[in-house]
């Protein structure tokens, strides 16, 4: 295993939100070990930090349950031009801020879906809010 570098460092601490003096000075000093577990830490934290923040969202969302696409039937649904599923699970329409309405019968799938969608949407780190008609 190659030893840490001063700059791993300086890149795990800017998601620590420590000044960048302060980890040059600590990782020239250290050893070779020593910047090893400085740099677990800082990416400990940042990715504790990112885990907060996916949970924080997940619960703004005011899911009714929480769901995937995970072997979802698309055989209900269909899709307008030459969109399917494939682009919907990539959430591409979110990044072009296309909206997106889901319509249909009764017990064709659109409200797990949704949830679903919005879901994946907070695990990526993106706001993401679930409505129904009746809650506008």
């Amino acid at each position: 295993m190659n030893p840490i570098t001063v700059q791993e460092i300086l890149e795990a601490g800017k998601h620590a939100s420590l000044t960048g003096s302060v980890l040059t000075e600590w990782a020239e000093k250290g050893t070779p070990k020593q910047r090893e577990y400085l740099h677990g830490v800082l990416v400990a934290e940042h990715e504790s930090r990112l885990e907060s923040r996916r949970q924080r969202l997940l619960k703004a969302a005011r899911l009714p349950a929480l769901k995937t696409l995970s072997g979802f039937d698309y055989t209900c649904v269909k899709f307008t031009g030459d969109y399917g599923h494939e682009p919907l699970e990539s959430l591409d329409f979110i990044d072009r801020a296309q909206d997106l309405v889901l319509y249909g019968d009764v017990g064709t799938g659109k409200t797990h879906m949704a949830t679903a969608l919005v879901a994946a949407a907070c695990r990526r780190g993106i706001a993401a809010r679930f409505f129904t008609p009746r809650r506008w």
